[in-house]
């Protein structure tokens, strides 16, 4: 998992005490998901600079709102939807910015994240290929996959992070992995036709 394994027990007294305004239960919170958080926002985002800046406004707002917190699902799953509501947020203001932005700005800017590598097996071509294949999935089924098999989140999890129920959560599941198995399918084919 992408966080702590923090017990429910555990969580619950992390909260009350961040309510009750104690800076070392939010930065426990903090040291407890911040990476797994920010790896979220930046396969999101695809860019580490715009999710440390949106993580950092979530956690900012956490701690200003803390004594209003209603934690009803878990932490995790409070932090996550937390932070897809902000993503959002950043999602409609970037929008308005590429609005006004003149064309040769969006290509550059299109060019660079484009250009801009993934994390480790960069040469690897059955990486690249699912990398792909999962920034193809329809757009709930990529969030579903993300948060449950990237950031390990339990359908229940998704399930409150999405707003949806877990019954979506499990189809989505299964067609982003229909989809997926399909495409890399293809991949494998013309791998094995190529090494002939």
């Amino acid at each position: 998992m992408a966080h702590d394994h923090l017990s429910a027990s555990e969580e619950t007294e992390l909260v009350a005490r961040m309510r009750a305004g104690d800076t070392d239960a939010f930065e426990r919170v903090i040291a407890c998901y911040y990476s797994g958080l920010l790896a979220y926002l930046a396969q999101q985002t695809r860019s580490v600079a715009a999710a440390e800046d949106i993580l950092q406004e979530v956690f900012l707002r956490l701690w200003r709102s803390r004594d209003r917190i209603i934690v009803t699902h878990g932490l995790t799953a409070y932090l996550y939807g937390a932070v897809r509501n902000q993503l959002r947020n950043h999602a409609r203001s970037e929008s308005r910015a590429r609005r006004t932005a003149d064309a040769y700005d969006q290509n550059a800017t299109s060019s660079a994240i484009l250009a801009t590598p993934d994390i480790a097996v960069e040469n690897d071509a059955l990486a690249v290929a699912v990398r792909q294949a999962i920034a193809r999935l329809p757009e709930r089924a990529r969030e579903v996959w993300s948060l449950h098999r990237e950031r390990g989140l339990s359908y229940a999890e998704v399930a409150a992070v999405m707003g949806i129920s877990v019954n979506t959560v499990k189809s989505q599941m299964g067609r982003a992995v229909g989809l997926l198995r399909a495409a890399l399918e293809s991949f494998l084919a013309l791998t094995v036709l190529l090494s002939r």
